[in-house]
């Protein structure tokens, strides 16, 4: 399956109280970012369907497309972030709607990931 999202990283690195906020806030959003464009080109390259199971194969294009928007509108969430100049600032839209609803839609991609895996027992 193809690479998926540190939910961790963009829920834990990027609330940090510390002095050196902006270098960590840095330092995690440019391996988000990293990861992002990774995962994205992933998805891109992901061509085939194996067809191990007719479950699977009928799900896996829209767990694809899930995935690629969860990219998406994480990297919207971070290009806010990138730009605060505060820790504050950084909190406030890590905890707004937009960044609550993309965290719940990574964790239900995680979970159904998982019972996939778990399903085929790879």
């Amino acid at each position: 399956m193809p690479f998926f999202p540190p939910t961790i990283i963009f829920s834990s690195s990027l609330i940090s109280n510390s002095a050196n906020f902006n270098a960590e806030k840095v330092s995690a959003v440019n391996t988000l970012k990293t990861t992002r464009e990774k995962g994205l080109s992933d998805i891109e390259n992901y061509k085939v369907i194996p067809n191990v199971n007719k479950e699977l194969y009928n799900r896996l294009p829209y767990l694809l497309s899930d995935l690629k928007r969860v990219y998406e509108e994480q990297n919207e969430i971070l290009d806010k972030v990138y730009t605060t100049k505060s820790y504050d600032e950084g909190l406030t839209i890590l905890k707004s709607e937009k960044a609550v609803k993309l965290l719940t839609m990574q964790t239900n991609l995680i979970l159904e990931y998982e019972y996939w895996i778990e399903k085929l027992e790879l």
